[in-house]
């Protein structure tokens, strides 16, 4: 029996150790079928936009997937949101800022690195305007834990409120990852609200999601809330009103 036993203790970690292997090689796959599917949408969907001129996009790595870009493109393109609010410059700030520059209305992009915003402007070539306020990244307390957030953010906020809300920055964190949302709930926000949170497949940010709803829920502006799943993943907010979003 003892055999056995010392025999099984060799075998069973590995056997445990391959399993969890196998199911993240699953659900690898399944996001590269999402990815590939969203892709296909979303390239379909900007075809013949009349306010998306400039269609160069290249989404992964540390960027937003295809998955969120398609998610803003039809927030854009249905809600017409007269102010935007974006936290990180990326491949997201293509779609929103060229949709603000043709339609007249109000976005701005909240960065900490200059650097990085020079490399973004030359590789768009100056095609359109982007508005980018600079605020520094640095480490505060939410609830006890150390999270990396926008700070200074008292002018952004005086513009608002905001009808649409995309978080993707700055660098995630272990808990409560991109707080700077939680700071500018409930009033940050219009009565007719949309906020997406990206890479929503990390526990810092589903700690944040959890807290925004709460928050929300607290003010009388409960959301209606769905994920979505693509490389990366995603949550929509969106007030009562705006439900429909989150079907299309």
């Amino acid at each position: 029996m003892s055999i056995i036993k010392t025999i099984w203790s060799k075998i069973y970690p590995v056997r445990v150790k391959y399993w969890f292997r196998s199911r993240q090689i699953m659900s690898t796959r399944r996001r590269t079928l999402y990815e590939i599917d969203k892709a296909l949408h979303f390239n379909s969907a900007i075809t013949d936009s009349p306010w998306l001129r400039e269609k160069g996009f290249t989404p992964g790595g540390c960027a937003a997937d295809y998955g969120a870009l398609l998610s803003i493109f039809k927030v854009l393109n249905i809600m017409h949101p007269e102010r935007t609010l974006e936290f990180g410059l990326g491949q997201s700030s293509k779609l929103i800022h060229q949709y603000a520059a043709h339609f007249g209305k109000r976005a701005v992009t909240v960065e900490s690195d200059p650097v990085w915003t020079e490399f973004f402007r030359r590789s768009i070539s100056d095609a359109y305007p982007v508005n980018v306020s600079f605020h520094p990244a640095e480490q505060v307390v939410y609830r006890g834990r150390k999270t990396l957030a926008y700070t200074g953010l008292e002018s952004v906020m005086a513009d608002g409120p905001y009808d649409f809300v995309f978080v993707d920055g700055p660098f995630g964190s272990k808990h409560y990852s991109r707080s700077q949302i939680l700071g500018m709930l409930p009033h940050g926000v219009a009565d007719d609200y949309c906020i997406i949170i990206h890479d929503m497949e990390r526990y810092g940010e589903q700690q944040t999601l959890e807290e925004a709803i709460k928050i929300l829920a607290k003010a009388g502006k409960e959301p209606v809330v769905r994920l979505f799943h693509g490389e990366k993943s995603h949550a929509m907010l969106c007030s009562r009103s705006l439900y429909f979003l989150t079907t299309v």
